[in-house]
């Protein structure tokens, strides 16, 4: 369950459409595109 996390993402525009990003573990953030393709980077 993931009750007990925090979820606060932030819309952002691109060029062409879209971009959310969450924080995820460990000090990485989640990435989610207009397409629905998901990554994650560390900060």
């Amino acid at each position: 369950a993931l009750d007990d996390r925090a979820f606060d993402p932030t819309l952002q525009t691109t060029q062409t459409m879209y971009e959310i990003t969450a924080p995820g573990e460990n000090g990485t953030t989640v990435h989610i595109r207009h397409d629905g393709k998901v990554w994650t980077t560390e900060e």
